[in-house]
């Protein structure tokens, strides 16, 4: 019965993981969090395209699909005004505000195009097509719906959660595990992108997959041929849908390879399954582009675009900004070529010297307690599910118990078995490696969510050594991870302080494309007589309504309203005018009347401040 019981410790992670999802999803249910991908500035929008052209029987893209959005339009404009013999007198500095209030209209849109292409070169996938893949897949034989997409990204975050589970019971043992699984199963980041169309959660998956079956096979040799060549495979599949999330093959098969170093034919059939499951994932990618004259193992193509947008000087690692003539200026004299690049962007710090110290900013803001917004915001999906949120744990709490749980392992390691080292280090290695991808390029809360599941199982090691250093009374034993939670915490509240308050809150943007989808499927709720579906979107929408907006009453004086709150207001008159028409055809005068005059005072106060268009542009219809 005691080996019955151990064998069912996943049990209670995986009850809690599906339980918190099913609460979640049933507070979300069809809010505008499923439907962000019908904004046309967002990677969502980008990839519901893309995999609806895969779903329809496109596999090839010997023009593969390219997003134009308003980066992509001010960069270009600033290349057309340098270009138009302006020089100096180009639109240095502008962002895309500028834009939105005309600068594109330098440069048609066409134009624009044939620029990145130039840059890009026309014929390379412009994100790495993995994702796109699957979600053509999904499309074709399950429908397009957001319930759809939210069901698999789902099964996937439970099997990280069962992952981090599993890793951790091989690498620290029972109690381990069950820890790092409860925080797998908690750790809000994750539920939130199973709902949104974006590759975090495939990532986070292929990642962990990688890692447990490599610290399996390389480490323990637990596992025989199949194991390593699905090792391999799932490597392979990591490169498909980020190439940078790929990388997990080499540790594995250097580890193997040294684990096996007095067995010359076991080293050699090891590199050979592992090496071709990785051939094997890769195969049509090769197949794609050998048909369209493109390098066997070419992926992404805005690598080096990324590289130059976020590490040139006067970047801003904690606020984003960015300078678009000079990443204009440096395109245009490199055409886009990747080394030339690099080179001609470390040059703009006057060295590598200065690089250097960009990159020690960005390797401390990579440690801010909150999820950095981009496409959607963590915080302002929260607020559509508040009952349940109230249960998620963040990368704040997880990430100085990780620290510990590293310290700690390290030093188990230097006294355990081989095997033990071995796997610690596949771990760290894992976690660390895309790290210094984040610290090169930029980090965002959607690329940290793999590393943070990464992390994990070193997380829940912490926990029990500090329980055991408690119980044994150990001052001594308890120092190491003592150590590596402060350093850890010490990186945290530094990032916080030169962050600044009100990172990460609800931006404009949040709102203003949010409410628009709301108003949107109210509406059709209404035109479908589904009286009551409307309002229980109606309600759960006005939920997010900032309380500052709320309780703002114009007949009692001058008031004030924070920044973003008054700017978020013409989109909530928007909102409360349809409310009001909706409460109008459910017979509810009364409602009526108090959401027109809510709308009235929105519309009040965003009048008042005539902000610029929201940025991002319009919604199209979902």
């Amino acid at each position: 019965m005691r080996f019955f019981s151990k064998r069912l410790l996943w049990l209670p992670v995986a009850i809690l993981a599906v339980a918190l999802r099913a609460a979640n999803y049933a507070e979300v249910g069809d809010t505008p969090l499923g439907n962000l991908h019908v904004w046309t500035q967002s990677d969502m929008h980008f990839f519901d395209a893309w995999g609806r052209s895969v779903a329809q029987g496109e596999l090839v893209f010997a023009r593969p699909p390219r997003p134009y959005h308003v980066w992509h339009q001010t960069i270009a404009a600033e290349a057309y005004a340098l270009t138009s013999g302006r020089g100096e007198q180009a639109l240095t500095g502008a962002d895309e505000s500028d834009v939105a209030a005309g600068g594109a209209a330098r440069i048609d849109e066409a134009g624009g195009r044939a620029l990145w292409d130039g840059w890009l070169g026309p014929k390379r996938f412009y994100q790495d097509p993995g994702y796109p893949y699957v979600l053509g897949a999904l499309f074709r034989f399950a429908g397009r719906e957001p319930a759809v997409l939210r069901a698999f990204q789902g099964l996937l975050g439970v099997g990280s959660v069962l992952l981090v589970f599993s890793i951790a019971r091989l690498l620290f043992g029972a109690s381990a595990a069950v820890i790092s699984g409860l925080l797998a199963a908690l750790f809000g980041p994750l539920v939130f992108y199973e709902s949104l169309m974006l590759r975090a959660v495939l990532i986070a998956f292929l990642a962990l997959a990688a890692l447990r079956l490599g610290v399996s096979v390389a480490t323990y040799k637990r596992d025989g041929a199949l194991a390593t060549l699905a090792c391999g495979v799932v490597c392979g599949l990591g490169s498909l849908v980020k190439a940078t999330a790929g990388v997990y093959a080499l540790p594995i098969l250097v580890v193997g390879m040294v684990v096996r170093r007095a067995d010359f034919r076991s080293a050699a059939r090891f590199a050979t399954l592992l090496v071709a499951g990785w051939l094997l994932a890769l195969s049509p990618l090769i197949a794609r582009n050998t048909a369209v004259g493109e390098p066997p193992f070419a992926g992404a193509a805005t690598g080096a675009v990324s590289f130059i947008r976020h590490n040139h000087a006067g970047y801003s690692p904690f606020t984003g900004g960015e300078n678009h003539a000079v990443v204009a200026q440096i395109l245009l004299d490199t055409e886009g070529r990747a080394v030339a690049a690099v080179r001609a962007t470390i040059q703009t710090h006057g060295g590598a010297l200065g690089w250097a110290k960009l990159l020690a900013v960005k390797f401390i803001a990579f440690w801010v307690p909150y999820e950095i917004p981009n496409n959607a915001n963590y915080q302002y999906g929260k607020l559509l599910a508040p009952v349940s949120s109230a249960f998620f744990v963040g990368f704040a709490l997880i990430a100085p118990l990780a620290g510990a749980g590293f310290a700690a392992a390290a030093r188990a390691a230097a006294v355990g078995a081989a095997p033990l080292r071995a796997g610690v280090f596949l771990l760290a290695v894992a976690a660390l490696g895309q790290l210094l991808v984040c610290v090169v390029f930029f980090n965002l809360s959607r690329f940290r969510l793999p590393i943070a599941m990464l992390m994990l199982p070193a997380a829940g090691y912490g926990l029990v050594e500090f329980a055991a250093a408690i119980r044994s009374r150990g001052a001594v034993r308890a120092l190491v991870p003592t150590c590596g939670a402060l350093i850890t915490a010490g990186l945290i509240l530094a990032a916080s302080l030169q962050s600044g308050p009100g990172r990460g809150a609800p931006r404009v943007a949040d709102y203003g494309v949010s409410n628009k989808i709301a108003v949107h499927q109210i509406r059709r709720a209404v035109r479908a007589g589904d009286i009551d579906g409307a309002l229980r979107l109606a309600r759960r929408q006005l939920g997010t309504e900032p309380a500052s907006l709320a309780a703002f009453d114009v007949s009692v004086g001058r008031s004030r309203l924070p920044a973003i709150d008054a700017l978020a207001s013409g989109s909530f008159a928007e909102l409360h005018t349809a409310v009001a028409e909706t409460f109008t055809r459910a017979g509810d005068p009364v409602s009526a009347s108090f959401h027109r005059r809510r709308a009235l005072v929105c519309a009040g106060v965003d009048a008042t401040l005539n902000p610029a268009p929201l940025d991002g542009g319009a919604p199209t219809r979902p």
